[in-house]
């Protein structure tokens, strides 16, 4: 079977944005409980400054890549069609920098109608900050 692949955000090492670079890996794969999510957006959240600057270490098992907020579709693992009739938000321990990322069912929350998939991560007014 052909390898799936995804771009994602690489912190190559600890600093300022210089060490971002984009790079490309397999897609995951999700784990019992967990949904396969298509990025759309995704949020530069506070978090992730001191992470990328290497002050700030995340939690075990959490993913290499950097994000903690993403919004998109679930999508079914094998053949990546997504369900475009409900847009989702996540709040992550990582990995929301990336085209693809597993999350745990129950850190999912449908978007709010009459918004965007891509306005839950642009903070704009009228929604809580995350």
């Amino acid at each position: 079977m052909e390898k799936r692949t995804m771009k994602f955000i690489n912190c190559n090492g600890f600093g300022d944005v210089s060490v971002l670079q984009i790079a490309e890996r397999e897609i995951p794969v999700p784990k019992e409980g967990e949904v396969l999510l298509k990025v759309v957006a995704f949020g530069i959240n506070r978090l992730d400054i001191p992470q990328r600057k290497g002050t700030y270490q995340a939690p075990k098992g959490a993913s290499d890549i950097l994000g903690v907020e993403a919004s998109g579709y679930i999508v079914n693992p094998t053949t990546l069609e997504p369900d475009q009739s409900r847009p989702v938000m996540a709040l992550l321990v990582g990995g929301g920098y990336a085209e693809y990322v597993t999350v745990p069912k129950t850190q999912l929350m449908d978007v709010p109608k009459g918004i965007s998939v891509e306005d839950p991560q642009s903070q704009r007014p009228g929604l809580p900050p995350t």
